[in-house]
């Protein structure tokens, strides 16, 4: 069986609740896609399909596979490659003129899990209850009251880099003290925007033993909707917090959890 009907078949029989059984299986993956990082563009959207279908398990009328494919690069891409896949540059500049002036966008494509009042904060990954995760992020200098949040995750098939949500400073990324137990011995980092207004925070886990994120900022920096923040290497989440300016109220719906960088996270309220 030749390397390239190999790769097919490990694509066409991956789980990724299981991962890999056969030993040939695991041969292909160490010396195809780790060792050489062979170019397997032309399988690039057969994996992304795979990964998609199990992704939509995660909820009732999963939307499988990551939308808006035309903002991405395809080609040339390895197995590890894929998951770091970046919008083009010409594109993502396009995202922004088409911006209007938005501030408080999504900054990732995601699955909402949760979203509301701080204090109502929810996720099935969470540790503790709201009021003492809520009591822990201000013992580290987060203002919360009056805040809303929303909980995002990043499952395997989608785009995995993470956009700024607003104007403002970067003010701080510190890691997350471990003994706070939000997510268990997954990796948490706190970042701050410092904006006209009031400070956003972003709570961004780094999950499995495996799992860790690349910050391309720093702090100081003054950034801008979309601006990129960095990025996870495999599936993750974040949770961002903010407070609904005045005559606002977040443009979230309950029915609709699939979002992309640069929607709308608030609008003008109806009344």
């Amino acid at each position: 069986m030749s390397d390239f009907n190999k790769l097919q078949k490990l694509v066409r029989s991956f789980d990724p609740s299981t991962g890999f059984h056969q030993p040939w299986e695991d041969k292909v993956v160490d010396e195809l896609y780790m060792h050489r990082y062979s170019d397997i563009g032309p399988l690039a959207l057969e994996i992304l399909e795979a990964f998609g279908k199990h992704d939509s398990h995660w909820h009732v009328g999963g939307t499988g596979p990551t939308t808006r494919k035309e903002l991405m690069d395809w080609s040339g891409k390895s197995f590890m490659e894929l998951f770091t896949r970046t919008i083009l540059p010409e594109k993502l500049l396009e995202m922004k003129k088409n911006n209007n002036g938005e501030d408080f966008v999504h900054s990732a494509e995601c699955w909402v899990e949760g979203f509301g009042p701080v204090e109502e904060m929810y996720s099935d990954r969470l540790k503790k209850e709201a009021p003492e995760c809520k009591a822990d992020m201000e013992s580290m200098g987060c203002k919360l009251d009056g805040y809303s949040y929303v909980n995002c995750r990043l499952l395997l098939s989608y785009y995995h880099w993470i956009h700024c949500p607003v104007n403002g400073v970067l003010k701080r990324i510190v890691p997350f003290p471990k003994e706070y137990n939000f997510f268990g011995d997954n990796s948490l980092w706190l970042v701050e925007y410092e904006t006209k207004t009031n400070p956003v925070y972003l709570l961004i886990v780094g999950e499995l033993n495996i799992q860790d994120f690349v910050f391309h900022c720093k702090e100081g920096q003054q950034m801008e909707p979309m601006d990129a923040i960095g990025h996870f290497g495999w599936g993750s989440q974040i949770m961002v917090f903010f407070k609904v300016p005045e005559g606002f109220e977040l443009a979230l719906e309950r029915n609709v959890e699939h979002y992309f960088v640069g929607d709308k996270l608030i609008r003008k309220g109806l009344s």
